[in-house]
């Protein structure tokens, strides 16, 4: 009847070794592959700044470009201007110029079935005297730029443009991270269990140890690794060693007795 319930126990303790190790392993999974997503997310949002940093430089640089022509008020000028800047923006879509807080005109013509959203977006955006984007919807990059003088001190007019900035790339790109996030967890997991596994066989040694102590019974512990529990089993064996020869001096002290 004892062997059953021994070995039952014996059972139990692997048991609890491997849900320790299950543990270990899924927070070390879930800790990896969190970091690895929150810096994928931070790659992917820099990017998308970064792109959207170069339409709006384009976008001021075209601003530039409009101030004499705005002081003229040249519309075929400022029409061959916008034809340049749709050529040399990726996925421009419309466009319109303001001067004098009042609309000047719309580019291409056939966007002048969107006045009043481009009007309505300069309306919110007008003097802020600096260049602001703002991505509507899915696919939309709105952006107003103030036309200045040569000095920089004068609002001569505004110009707000409208690009097709498709979100595509970007969740590409963060899918592509977040793949690549679950590979670097899977290889941490590869590193752990092969870590932990030396030290958790150096824990089991010790758990058999000390459960043979709890019968009466000692013995030496297997050194697996110099790792912690290494040095504790280690240690062990130092003790063992001694409790061994004090109990071999009493043993032969009763003998002569």
């Amino acid at each position: 009847m004892d062997k059953p319930a021994d070995g039952a126990g014996k059972m139990n303790k692997t048991l609890k070794i491997k849900s320790f190790r299950t543990k270990i392993y899924f927070i070390i999974f879930i800790l990896t592959l969190s970091i690895s997503i929150i810096f994928s997310a931070i790659i992917t949002l820099n990017d998308r700044r970064k792109t959207i940093d170069g339409y709006e430089e384009t976008a001021n640089i075209v601003s530039a470009y409009l101030y004499t022509l705005l002081l003229f008020e040249t519309k075929e000028g400022i029409k061959d201007a916008l034809d340049i800047a749709r050529q040399s923006i990726e996925g421009f879509l419309y466009s319109a110029v303001f001067t004098r807080g009042r609309l000047f005109l719309v580019y291409p013509d056939s966007a002048y079935a969107h006045e009043r959203d481009l009007v309505d977006f300069y309306s919110a955006h007008k003097g802020k005297g600096k260049i602001y984007s703002e991505v509507r919807g899915l696919n939309k990059l709105w952006i107003y730029s103030p036309v200045y003088d040569s000095a920089g001190a004068e609002l001569i007019g505004e110009f707000v443009v409208v690009i097709s900035h498709s979100l595509k790339g970007t969740i590409l790109l963060l899918l592509t991270l977040i793949m690549a996030s679950f590979i670097i967890s899977g290889i941490a997991l590869i590193v752990a269990h092969i870590t932990l596994g030396k030290a958790l066989q150096n824990l089991k040694s010790l758990q058999e140890v000390f459960s043979k102590l709890s019968e009466g019974e000692l013995q030496m512990a297997k050194v697996i690794s110099q790792d912690e529990f290494g040095v504790i089993a280690s240690a062990w064996n130092e003790v063992e060693k001694k409790i061994s020869e004090i109990l071999e001096g009493v043993k032969a002290v009763c003998e002569n007795l």
